[in-house]
């Protein structure tokens, strides 16, 4: 039982590889775009600009 869940783990993690590389290989391909978005103004946040990698630019 527990070599069957291991394998499941195992192609389960290798089918979310294989699909950021997708991701990224498709993203050099045909590039990307940015967008502005309107979010609620909540108290206390100041975020200048983000990115996916949480690269945040505090004012």
């Amino acid at each position: 039982m527990f070599a069957l869940l291991a394998w499941r783990l195992i192609f389960g993690r290798l089918v979310v590889y294989v699909a950021v590389i997708e991701v990224v290989s498709w993203e050099q391909t045909h590039g990307t775009v940015s967008v502005e978005i309107e979010l609620p103004r909540l108290p206390g946040m100041r975020i200048g600009g983000a990115t996916r990698a949480e690269d945040r630019t505090r004012r």
